[in-house]
């Protein structure tokens, strides 16, 4: 539909856009993310040939959507984590080869009653602690950007919040504790991963959407 609509876009006040595909059934539903489910590359190649065939003129500054649901795969969850890594790196491919400036990521859940972020939903919360979760949160932010810039080392990922959203927790006297009863406390985890290995040429924008 994008590509059918891409002229008449094209001729609104705006300079930049969203978007987001899904294949058959959904999938891969790109803001479906951080799930299990393999996609298929077959609707891979088909969205980046439907991006490649669109050339605006105005809507230069598009990214492609990619949202943190449904967040039910523990973050001790090796080879859960080994499918989500690797959509990610789907994810900068097609940005990349679709002529799109980055990935525009969305951590909110939306998807009930998981959420990837909140420590106190996570299937194994009796078994790890929150400084567990934490550590655990950071490697997996190490590896999603690591897959991120092997695809798209000069990448912009523009996020509708990122530390902005625990803003509050650092004011408290004590912020860890804070964090480990908030919803996204595992957030500034996973991304001290990204900036752990994240190259230079890598771009990362606070939307400040829940500041």
């Amino acid at each position: 539909r994008k590509r059918a609509n891409m002229e008449e876009m094209d001729t609104t006040p705006f300079h930049g856009c969203s978007v987001r595909f899904a294949g058959p059934k959904n999938t891969p539903a790109m803001w479906y993310a951080f799930g299990r489910d393999v996609w298929d590359e077959q609707v891979i190649a088909q969205i980046i040939e439907d991006l490649k065939a669109t050339e605006p003129q105005r809507l230069r500054h598009r990214f492609l959507l990619v949202n943190a649901n449904p967040g039910d795969v523990d973050w001790f969850d090796d080879e859960g984590w080994a499918t989500i890594v690797d959509h990610w790196r789907t994810a900068a491919r097609v940005a990349r080869e679709g002529g799109l400036v980055g990935i525009m990521f969305d951590p909110e859940a939306y998807r009930e009653p998981w959420r990837q972020f909140d420590w106190s939903t996570q299937p194994q919360v009796d078994q790890h602690s929150f400084a567990e979760y934490r550590d655990k949160a950071r490697q997996r932010g190490r590896e999603v950007m690591a897959s991120v810039a092997s695809e798209y080392p000069d990448a912009t990922i523009l996020a509708l919040f990122l530390l902005s959203v625990a803003r509050e927790a650092a004011e408290r006297a004590d912020p860890v504790g804070a964090l480990s009863g908030h919803a996204y406390g595992l957030l500034p985890s996973f991304i001290d991963g990204w900036l752990d290995v994240a190259p230079p040429t890598i771009t990362l924008v606070d939307g400040c959407e829940r500041a």
